[in-house]
């Protein structure tokens, strides 16, 4: 059903204030090995996956796939101190130990980069390039 509200709207901007076009989960910077890459694009982003079954694991139907430790992982890259709990961020910087998160965010129409490490390491910004020229 298509009404329409009874409340005036008055649309203030054409884009939003900030938000992401990418997020990018690296191995290492040096060699340049990315795990994984995610564009996003302005308006609602859906995180799902495949429900799959296995011999080992039940079927998960969307629990447990890792869409609460992507959204950390882009409040780390905003500016958050940590990107998850105590024991499971210590077992991540275990396992990657030249890890890092790395997004492209777009604040009142420019487009930023910014790169963290999992480990202990300076953080890394910049206006106008990609991450792969951050």
């Amino acid at each position: 059903m298509n009404q329409r509200s009874p409340i005036p709207v008055e649309i203030v901007r054409k884009v939003p204030a900030i938000w992401l076009s990418r997020l990018l989960i690296l191995e290492s910077v040096e060699p340049w090995k990315e795990i994984r890459s995610v564009y996003l694009h302005k308006g609602l982003n859906i995180v799902w996956s495949n429900d799959e079954a296995s011999d080992d694991r039940p079927l998960l139907t969307g629990h447990g796939v890792g869409k609460t430790s992507f959204c950390r992982l882009i409040r780390f890259c905003l500016g958050e101190t940590t990107f998850a709990h105590v024991d499971l961020t210590a077992r991540i910087k275990s396992e990657y130990p030249a890890g890092w998160i790395a997004a492209e965010v777009h604040v009142a129409g420019k487009r930023w980069s910014v790169a963290r490490p999992f480990g202990r390491s300076r953080s890394l910004a910049r206006a106008d390039v990609s991450v792969e020229e951050l």
